[in-house]
């Protein structure tokens, strides 16, 4: 389960870091997509989807830019 008041806590966290980046911090991984979380319960069978689609995009942009490294040093680069 969730601990009494966390969702309130996280969404405090949430909500002071778009207030960080908006005065020019950097930028958090989240803000491309807009989603910062992913409420999931292996239990309840909730948000693995949602979870797995996220991990799946993230190895996406890992692979790009090993990629892009690759190709920076011919040596390395694998065949394409």
């Amino acid at each position: 389960g969730v601990v009494e008041g966390g969702r309130a806590r996280l969404m405090q966290i949430i909500e002071a870091e778009r207030e960080q980046q908006q005065q020019g911090g950097d930028g958090g991984s989240g803000e491309a997509t807009g989603q910062y979380f992913i409420e999931l319960s292996v239990k309840e069978r909730s948000g693995v989807e949602d979870l797995r689609q996220e991990v799946m995009r993230m190895l996406g942009e890992v692979r790009v830019v090993l990629d892009a490294m690759a190709a920076m040093d011919e040596r390395s680069a694998r065949a394409v």
